[in-house]
């Protein structure tokens, strides 16, 4: 899904691994939780769980309950261009500037460690 042009109110299925504190606001809110500029997903399930939640994976190792909870997120992208960025052949970038094309449909705890 590399920064393709998309019609209309495309539905996508991304997946997330995330920490308590931004699972029970997501869960709380059923929208994504911003601490931060970017949120990285990914549409590829094995790719979250064998490589974003294997321990090693952005300083994980560290801080053991950085990937606790991985999440399934359906949402509906709205107008011509995709906000999500493709950053990988697995990652897919949303900016919160670009938060407002993308609408929560559904919020799904699909793991907890």
């Amino acid at each position: 899904m590399n920064n393709m042009k998309l019609n209309l109110n495309v539905i996508l299925t991304v997946f997330r691994a995330m920490c308590p504190e931004e699972y029970q606001k997501t869960i709380a809110t059923n929208k994504f939780s911003w601490k931060t500029r970017h949120k990285f997903f990914s549409e590829n399930l094995d790719f979250i769980i064998n490589r974003v939640r294997d321990g090693k994976f952005s300083h994980s190792a560290f801080k053991t309950d950085k990937y606790k909870h991985l999440v399934k997120f359906v949402v509906k992208v709205h107008g011509n261009n995709n906000p999500f960025v493709s950053v990988s052949n697995h990652e897919l970038m949303l900016s919160v500037r670009k938060q407002s094309l993308v609408e929560v449909i559904s919020v799904e705890t699909v793991l907890y460690k």
